[in-house]
């Protein structure tokens, strides 16, 4: 340490430094702010002790009453015009350091002790609302129950309760809406006041380095998600990803039809099915005709009302990224997911074009960079935003100028490994995207069998041992097959007809057809190898004999110990 500390200051002290390097615009003067010799020998001297040490005050009001007896003392009046209020600095400092603490503390232990009626009750313009707050109060929570940062940003608990309001609105309209004594007394003190907008704006440009932003406070249901904005799963071919996105969206409490958007890319997919274009619509039109150079309706006789007609013209129609991004804006309190399954079976660069650069998201979740949409597309999110006046949205949004994506939309994404080289994705794209590896499990809950005729293999079985050949033989694990590479029937059953054309058909080619047909897997008889016609009758069906000469060929010569092979149950339902 910098100075001599007595031990039972040494762990306040070292908060104290952690939060004047880290919670406020001056931390390269955390020797000025700490340094209490002089400040201590005016504290003894206003409470007529002798040992006393500003450290020994963790209450918050205490301290401040003992700092108007402190500004009320000549001889600190005089060392603090010596030392250019660098002593007023440090008191303030140490005075704002014990409020945040004190308000840490309260949030940390019980939530409900902080009083959010408050803001509740204010019923300003600007406010959040009662989930809202819940909301911050639980991720601010958590912040504080991690060791490693439960010092890294102390004073935020009186910025995130009243800072956005102390910043617009009258303090005594606050203070007295305050069902808290202390809270309206630190409102109606000018000192807390710029506590609480300093905070509040060190808060929103993320000063502080603290975990939580914007997009995680966010409240759907009655939990926050707590899920990177952009992530792609990937994986083996059925290892899950699609499935994965819908748990997530389950557990979250995310209303399925209202806040997700799914699309899918393909070879032809490009900016205009991804974000939107002109299209032909039918449309129904009024009626003119013009006469002597001037255009007049056409009445209809019946109706006597201008007369419509359906005529085909093109209109701009926004595909799945601005119905999102639209509805993302307009419901700023809910989560709204865009899933892309099969992103890398598309030409992401020609796809997002432009819209790249939105990816780039600060760490309050919004996009750090705007982009300007073209004429078509301005006009339209215009349009879209004239039609929810209600909802705040910065005004170079709501006019169309400007594009960014806001906190609240998430882009989750699906992409097989076994597709990767259809289209490669650049590092570039890599970079802006978080990536969620989903591995070959066995899902003993779902117990699929496979059934060839009267013989039954068990799934992950059958799954473990064509995998090690696909491994040894391809040297990766982009070919192998996950546990929903099939889907079973209602009875866990993957039929002949299934197995054959799905992951035969795969097997042949997809994977060995690259690779060559050498394991003695493919080994029929008489040095010939299975062709993949062999596992067909004549009339399109499947031979069963041949799948199952198949199976036991892969059963008897990868791992011969451990068999697939279901035995059949005796009378009393036992294998024999």
């Amino acid at each position: 340490m910098a100075r001599h500390i007595e031990q039972k200051h040494k762990a306040i002290y070292e908060e104290l430094c952690l939060f004047t390097e880290n919670c406020t615009t001056s931390p390269k003067s955390v020797q000025n702010y700490t340094d209490f010799k002089r400040i201590n020998e005016c504290i003894n001297e206003v409470l007529g002790k002798e040992d006393v040490s500003i450290l020994d005050f963790t209450d918050p009001i205490e301290f401040t009453n003992l700092i108007k007896l402190l500004n009320s003392n000549e001889k600190y009046k005089s060392y603090n015009r010596k030392g250019n209020n660098q002593y007023s600095s440090a008191v303030l400092n140490y005075q704002n350091f014990l409020f945040a603490r004190h308000y840490a503390n309260l949030v940390n232990t019980n939530p409900d002790n902080v009083n959010l009626q408050t803001i509740i009750n204010a019923k300003l313009k600007d406010s959040y609302d009662q989930e809202t707050l819940v909301e911050i109060l639980k991720a601010y929570r958590a912040v504080y129950a991690n060791d490693n940062v439960k010092n890294n940003a102390c004073d935020v608990a009186f910025g995130i309760k009243y800072g956005k309001f102390l910043e617009k609105t009258d303090t005594k309209t606050i203070a007295q809406k305050a069902s808290n004594p202390d809270d309206s007394n630190n409102i109606q003190n000018g000192y807390f006041v710029n506590i609480g907008v300093s905070t509040y704006q060190a808060i929103c440009q993320e000063k502080y380095g603290l975990s939580f932003t914007k997009h995680q406070i966010i409240n759907s249901s009655s939990d926050s998600i707590d899920h990177p904005l952009q992530q792609i799963f990937y994986g083996a071919p059925g290892t899950g990803k699609s499935h994965r996105i819908k748990e997530i969206i389950k557990e979250n409490g995310i209303n399925e039809k209202e806040q997700v958007i799914r699309t899918t890319f393909h070879p032809d997919s490009d900016y205009s099915t991804f974000v939107g274009c002109y299209k032909p619509i039918m449309k129904s039109v009024p009626q003119t005709y013009v006469v002597e150079g001037k255009e007049k309706p056409v009445i209809d006789i019946a109706t006597s009302q201008q007369s419509q007609k359906d005529e085909i013209v093109y209109d701009y129609t926004p595909q799945a990224f601005v119905q999102a991004y639209t509805k993302a804006w307009t419901n700023p309190n809910k989560p709204i997911i865009l899933v892309i399954e099969e992103i890398n079976r598309g030409n992401c660069a020609q796809i997002f074009g432009d819209i790249f650069q939105l990816l780039d998201r600060g760490d309050d979740g919004v996009s750090e960079y705007k982009i300007k949409p073209d004429k078509a597309l301005e006009d339209d999110l215009k349009g879209y935003f004239e039609g929810s006046p209600d909802v705040e949205i910065r005004d170079e949004i709501r006019t169309g100028e400007s594009m960014k994506l806001p906190a609240n939309l998430f882009i989750w994404a699906t992409m097989n490994t076994s597709d990767q080289s259809l289209f490669s994705i650049d590092s570039a794209f890599k970079r802006r995207w978080e990536w969620k590896y989903l591995p070959i499990n066995n899902h003993e809950d779902k117990n699929y069998k496979i059934e060839i005729g009267s013989t039954k293999y068990d799934w992950w079985g059958f799954l473990s041992k064509i995998n090690e050949v696909i491994g040894n033989t391809t040297s990766s694990e982009d070919k192998k097959l996950g546990y929903f590479f099939a889907k079973a029937n209602t009875n866990s059953i993957v039929t002949a007809e299934q197995f054959v054309g799905k992951v035969l058909f795969y097997l042949w080619n997809d994977v060995f057809k690259n690779y060559g047909f050498d394991n003695q897997i493919f080994d029929k008889g008489d040095k010939k190898k299975f062709d993949f016609s062999d596992f067909f009758k004549q009339d399109g069906s499947p031979d069963t004999d041949m799948v199952n000469m198949f199976l036991g060929k892969l059963d008897e010569t990868i791992d011969k110990e451990n068999s697939f092979v279901e035995k059949p149950k005796d009378e009393n339902g036992q294998g024999e």
